[in-house]
């Protein structure tokens, strides 16, 4: 997400092999190059990452257990 909320582009957590950190550089695609595109592709840098969890229901799961749902940085 940028700084003021819009986002770059949605990366679902299944694909990622971890988790970013702040201060890693990843290359987005953006919305490509044209002069009207808010997102041009290129490498930003991970200011913050804010973890989302949410209670786990599935069988078998323990008291009070969690998961991560999304995870968005900045």
């Amino acid at each position: 997400m940028a700084g003021d909320g819009s986002c770059i582009n949605l990366l679902p957590l299944e694909t990622l092999h971890s988790l970013l950190r702040a201060g890693d550089v990843i290359l987005l695609p953006g919305e490509g190059t044209g002069a009207d595109r808010n997102f041009l592709t290129g490498a930003y840098l991970v200011d913050s990452v804010e973890h989302f969890c949410t209670r786990a229901e599935y069988k078998g799961c323990r008291p009070q257990e969690a998961r991560l749902a999304k995870a968005s940085r900045r």
